[in-house]
């Protein structure tokens, strides 16, 4: 099992889009995790408990490493704009990947819709490059990391809201 985590998790970094996983990828590493568990506690060899221990140290941080990595991906996908592929994604991420795009479609068609009551401008200093998507959505201009644009607050908010930028100064 510690092979296959690590595979999952080497072809996950070496690519841009998302991986498929298998349906019962995670499951299936958590019951293996459980039964190492339950090995080190019925073993009386010290030097097999610790190897089985630091065994289940490395697989759970490889899962941990790969679920953030495909998390960032996926809110990467929804920013640009693309569709994932419920079949890519075991049933453990088509729930978060799907309230992901629902908190974000809210979000955008909440700026859109509300009232203009943030009237006025504010300084942001942008904390990463914004996908193109994004960009298009919003009519902003093409922004790297560390550029700091002069904006209307409704748009600032929204940006600061999703983790992209943060305020210098309100006017």
């Amino acid at each position: 099992m510690l092979r296959e985590v690590f595979n999952m998790l080497m072809r996950e970094v070496s690519t841009s889009k998302l991986q498929f996983i298998p349906k019962n990828f995670y499951d299936a590493a958590l019951s293996y995790i459980q039964s190492l568990k339950i090995r080190v506690n019925n073993e009386v060899n010290p030097l097999q408990r610790k190897v089985w221990e630091e065994e289940v140290k490395v697989i759970e941080k490889c899962l941990k490493k790969l679920r953030d990595i495909r998390l960032k991906k996926a809110v990467k996908s929804m920013l640009e704009g693309e569709v994932i592929n419920p079949d890519v994604l075991p049933p453990e991420e088509v729930f978060y990947y799907e309230k992901m795009r629902e908190a974000l479609d809210l979000a955008i068609d909440m700026e859109k819709v509300q009232i203009h009551e943030d009237e006025g401008k504010m300084l942001l200093m942008i904390k990463t490059k914004l996908e193109e998507a994004l960009v298009k959505k919003l009519n902003l201009p093409e922004l790297e990391a560390e550029d700091v644009i002069f904006i209307n607050k409704q748009t600032g908010r929204l940006l600061i809201n999703l983790g992209l930028a943060e305020e210098i100064n309100v006017r």
